[in-house]
C-alpha cells in the first residue's frame, strides 16, 4: 500500500516561497555589488534553506502524532546529515563562498516570518 503525503500547509508553502524570494532578492543585490560567484553562493544558501524547511515540514507531522518514531528519527537524521553534507561539499570544492552562503541561508528566518505573516491560516 502506498502512502500518500498530505499537501503542505498553505502557511508553510508561503514560507518556502518567501525564502526563495528573499534569497532571490539577496542574490540580485549581491550580483550588483559583489559579482556572480558571491551571488550564486547567496542563491545556493537560500535554496538549502528552502529545502531544509520543506524537509522539516514533511517530517514534523510524524513527530507530532507519535506514530512510527523510529522512522521519524531516521528521517530527521538523514535530513540533518544531508544539510551538513551539502554545506561541506559546497565549501570543500570551493563551489560557493562561505560568508555569502550563510547570508543566503539567513533567508530562512526571514522567509518563515514573511510566509506566516502574509498568508492566511488553513
Amino acid at each position: 500500500m502506498t502512502r500518500v503525503e498530505p499537501p503542505l500547509d498553505p502557511q508553510l508553502r508561503a514560507a518556502v516561497v518567501a525564502i526563495l524570494a528573499t534569497g532571490g532578492v539577496g542574490a540580485l543585490v549581491t550580483l550588483v555589488g559583489f559579482g556572480g560567484h558571491d551571488a550564486g553562493s547567496v542563491a545556493a544558501g537560500s535554496v538549502l534553506a528552502a529545502l531544509n524547511l520543506f524537509g522539516f515540514a514533511r517530517i514534523a507531522p510524524g513527530m507530532l502524532d507519535g506514530r512510527n518514531p523510529g522512522r521519524t528519527v531516521a528521517l530527521s537524521g538523514l535530513k540533518l546529515a544531508g544539510l551538513f553534507g551539502a554545506f561541506y561539499l559546497l565549501m570543500k570544492f570551493a563551489i560557493v563562498a562561505p560568508f555569502p552562503l550563510m547570508i543566503g541561508y539567513g533567508a530562512l528566518p526571514i522567509g518563515i516570518t514573511l510566509g506566516f505573516l502574509f498568508s492566511s491560516p488553513t
